[in-house]
């Protein structure tokens, strides 16, 4: 169906797949800009929240830079599965 009748995403879903994207390894942002399915600024404004609230780490430099889950992120993934499961 036409790309305008999706439904739209929660911030907390949106958050979720984050860190399911980044929970294997440590990714750079196109990657994760593809794989949750956003823009450049939409990617690092959610990423900039994880990193600011201990949930996701930010590894190298300007030119390349990292992001890599941390246990806070781990725990907060787990316990948003199990939500999930219940509901």
């Amino acid at each position: 169906m036409w790309s305008y009748m999706r439904k739209r995403r929660s911030n907390l879903e949106i958050y979720c797949r984050i860190l399911e994207v980044v929970s294997g390894k440590g990714l750079g942002i196109s990657h994760i800009m593809r794989e949750a399915g956003l823009r450049q600024y939409q990617a690092e404004s959610y990423l900039d929240y994880l990193v600011r609230k201990n949930m996701v780490a930010r590894f190298g430099s300007d030119e390349v830079t990292i992001y890599r889950i941390r246990e806070k992120g781990k725990v907060a993934l787990e316990d948003l599965e199990l939500m999930e499961k219940l509901s």
